[in-house]
């Protein structure tokens, strides 16, 4: 499953324009994988699918951000309303349609602190997305593992951040959740 899961980054890294260099660290968190790169850290799982899901923290920037691949093609910019449920209930979120994929487009979820607590405090997430047809496009994911997997590459990536952490928690956030603001940024390392 490491493998699979490391293979699927890759080449989903490849596809967002990050610069695919050797593992500084890969290590496995139950269905999740983390790796410490050059340019970037993440920790991610996929499912049966194929799909991938995960936190990805780029070093220049210092920023996270979630991403999820669904399968879905559209225009960079696009806003997805989504229904994301878990363990402890469904909630909207916006998915942002980013680059391309080899068959789909990266989707990036806002807010980040809303997504982050639902993911590093549940056992499975499903998104359903609406889509321009009438239809809705449902795909889920395990996070068992996530949680530990997150702290991890946080930790790892905080320490290569340029410029330096903004916000000094590494942690998970444990605020409770807010409305939705399509605005709000990712998490700095």
């Amino acid at each position: 499953m490491k493998t699979k899961i490391l293979y699927l980054v890759s080449i989903f890294s490849m596809f967002l324009g990050l610069l695919p260099s050797a593992s500084n660290a890969e290590q496995i968190s139950q269905n999740w994988v983390w790796s410490v790169e050059q340019d970037y850290a993440f920790a991610a799982t996929n499912n049966e699918q194929k799909r991938i899901f995960g936190q990805f923290c780029y070093y220049k920037t210092g920023l996270c951000a979630y991403i999820v691949d669904l399968g879905i093609t559209c225009k960079k910019s696009d806003v997805f309303p989504s229904l994301v449920n878990t363990d402890a209930g469904a909630r909207k979120f916006d998915l942002i349609c980013g680059r391309r994929l080899h068959d789909s487009n990266a989707l990036i979820i806002k807010p980040f602190r809303s997504i982050d607590s639902l993911v590093t405090h549940n056992k499975n997430i499903g998104f359903a997305v609406a889509l321009r047809n009438g239809k809705f496009k449902v795909v889920h994911f395990s996070l068992l593992g996530s949680k530990q997997a997150i702290k991890m590459m946080r930790s790892y990536a905080k320490q290569n951040a340029k410029p330096p952490s903004i916000d000094p928690d590494d942690q998970p956030s444990q605020k409770p959740l807010t409305p939705n603001n399509p605005n709000t940024k990712g998490k700095y390392l």
